[in-house]
């Protein structure tokens, strides 16, 4: 999911021309050209039916948009929002079912950098629904109670 996330982001013309491919998981290295975009996953919360796995997850990624200016990781925001929020596709495998917008606030950032690297950013926290890999039956036919069978 993951890479599916950076790839629609990367795909998208109006991201691409505010970051070019200056999109990462985690922490953005020190000394990253601005705007710039951080993800990062907060929680992947697995579904299940009576019978086992569903196979879906809803995970809950936060997308920092960041820029010198808040003009600028306002239009970043806005690309985003444009490239995430309602999509549905399958890319590299991984079939998002939908993409929602949960939340959005502007963050001044309050971590410690030289006072030339202060920048400003949009928290976008999105609620990506996707199909995981088949999750192999490992304990028999999946028909019945397999661990209480005997």
């Amino acid at each position: 999911m993951k890479a599916a996330i950076r790839r629609i982001l990367l795909a998208n013309s109006g991201v691409a021309a505010l970051v070019g491919d200056r999109i990462a998981w985690g922490v953005l290295p020190r000394g990253t050209v601005y705007p710039a975009i951080s993800l990062h996953l907060i929680s992947a919360p697995h579904h299940y039916a009576m019978s086992g796995p569903s196979n879906v997850a809803t995970s809950r990624v936060q997308v920092n948009c960041m820029a010198d200016l808040p003009v600028d990781s306002d239009a970043l925001a806005s690309a985003v929002r444009g490239a995430l929020s309602g999509i549905r596709v399958t890319i590299q495998g991984v079939t998002i079912q939908g993409a929602f917008l949960d939340n959005e606030d502007d963050l001044l950032d309050g971590e410690p950098h030289p006072p030339d690297e202060v920048h400003c950013d949009v928290r976008q926290d999105y609620l990506i629904w996707h199909a995981e890999a088949d999750v192999p039956d490992t304990l028999g036919s999946g028909s019945g109670n397999v661990l209480g069978a005997g």
